[in-house]
């Protein structure tokens, strides 16, 4: 196992710290402000962060007279890592209002969220919108960690755009300061699979945590509850008597109206699915031990009360570098059902991408049959839309990255080099990516016509290959 101190160069971004780290008892890696670490799946087949993989470094113990006040943070005294401004904080005003045994906030913005790899995100920056820290996207990318984040599962496998190696709405409160919750029954079709009569009493557990969330004043996050299990909403109302949320935000459809009262899927007589006795939805990362990303019994993502002391904008940047790294990093896991998927992240993302794409028999490997591993039959492989998917983690992401990066470097002047070439590198990615792949660009536009002349042409899927392997080179000098 590796050990880090805080006077060696931060993560490869040669941000020094100072003074010994010593590891948490999980051996994990852990920011000045106890960054959550990426989950660790209990099941060795689907293993996220062997404890022999693990880098364990954690917050130094102050030195004498040593005080928060004074600390300096990567020789960066306070004032200086408060330069970063990101929000004015301001209690927001509750516009909870109630109607029989309705409740509801109001004032909740409207967006269209869509159903790809960065929803989850939009529907925070739309959160958070509300709750009065106001960010760009690109910010909400950057401190969830999305903005470095890249998955590749084998054989193109379909669910792919729902990978990371840990839960980026849990980084992204841990990054602005809110106590946070991820609601999760495990896997849905094991949940659907348990006794009609124990099914109900997970869902109302859950359905209890939603509503003391909204008559709290607090919008929720809320997956496959209306008529898709691919769309991720804001919940901001609540009818116990008669099942519904009141959804504010679109998944699927753009055109939907904000404050919509909705019968829950799954859940309420006459609902879409309601057989399942389960919320069903799609969560992204890697919410609790053990399980991966995929279809989840009621899940949703509760950003709750916002800590009195959140992390300055200083310690908030140092976490996100410290997420970038160590998701550049991030081993591979492994599912053995739908056939035997393995989902890279970072690094081994773009080599497995490229030697996938670089012999792909198009469209000859559609047809099939599958070679599996006997337990299953293979679900959602060679979903080539995972192309669109993975250039536009490089388009929008590592622009982000490159934004976040330039922001970094305004306020901590000692290490402005190291994250000016890493910013410069982000762009490179972005550039490349636009001009090696432009038939995939935007992503999912209907034209496909462009799209299968790429992929049925084996001199421009290995053209391709090469690509993504610069690509790769760009992002190790930004990390390193």
């Amino acid at each position: 196992m590796h050990s880090f101190r805080r006077n060696q160069i931060l993560l490869g971004l040669g941000l020094a710290l100072s003074g010994p780290v010593a590891p948490d008892s999980n051996g994990t890696d852990l920011s000045p402000r106890n960054q959550p670490a990426p989950v660790t799946p209990a099941n060795t087949t689907e293993n996220l962060m062997p404890a022999s993989a693990a880098q364990a470094t954690g917050p130094a113990a102050p030195a004498n007279n040593d005080t928060p006040a004074t600390r300096a943070i990567g020789g960066v005294p306070p004032a200086a890592l408060a330069a970063i401004e990101v929000e004015v904080v301001v209690p927001p005003q509750l516009n909870i209002k109630e109607d029989g045994g309705r409740v509801w906030i109001e004032g909740v913005p409207q967006e269209h969220f869509d159903i790809h790899w960065d929803m989850h995100a939009r529907a925070a920056r739309s959160l958070m919108e509300y709750r009065e820290v106001p960010l760009t996207l690109a910010q909400v990318l950057a401190y969830s960690g999305d903005a470095f984040n890249l998955c590749h599962a084998s054989h193109f496998q379909g669910t792919a755009y729902l990978g990371a190696p840990h839960d980026p709405m849990r980084s992204l409160a841990h990054a602005l300061g809110f106590e946070y919750s991820a609601l999760s029954d495990g896997h849905s079709g094991a949940m659907r699979g348990k006794s009609k009569g124990k099914r109900p009493q997970h869902t109302q557990a859950a359905l209890d945590q939603i509503a003391a969330e909204v008559k709290a004043g607090r919008p929720v996050l809320v997956g496959g509850t209306e008529d898709h299990c691919g769309t991720w909403t804001l919940a901001v109302g609540y009818d116990a008597d008669a099942q519904q949320f009141c959804h504010v935000g679109t998944g699927g459809n753009p055109a939907e109206t904000a404050y919509r009262w909705v019968k829950i899927r799954g859940v309420a007589p006459g609902s879409v699915d309601e057989t399942f006795g389960v919320m069903d939805g799609r969560v992204r990362g890697m919410v609790h031990e053990g399980r991966l990303f995929g279809w989840h019994a009621n899940a949703a993502y509760l950003f709750k009360r916002r800590i009195p002391d959140p992390p300055t904008p200083g310690e908030r940047a140092i976490d996100t570098l410290q997420l970038a790294v160590r998701l550049h990093h991030a081993p591979s896991v492994s599912r053995r059902n739908w056939g035997g998927v393995d989902y890279h992240f970072g690094k081994h993302a773009y080599e497995a991408w490229a030697d996938e794409l670089e012999p792909l028999d198009f469209p000859g490997v559609l047809k099939g049959p599958y070679e599996t591993n006997g337990v299953e039959p293979a679900y959602d492989w060679y979903e080539m839309g995972n192309m669109d998917m993975q250039i536009d983690q490089i388009v929008v992401g590592r622009s982000a990255a490159a934004a976040f990066c330039n922001e970094a470097a305004a306020a901590l002047p000692q290490v402005e080099g190291p994250l000016g070439v890493a910013a410069q590198q982000y762009r490179a990615q972005v550039a490349l990516a636009q001009e090696a792949f432009a038939a995939f660009i935007p992503r999912f536009n209907g034209k496909d016509r462009p799209r299968t002349d790429y992929l049925s042409n084996p001199d421009r899927c290995r053209a391709g290959a090469a690509a993504i392997r610069a690509l790769l080179k760009h992002e190790q000098t930004a990390i390193t």
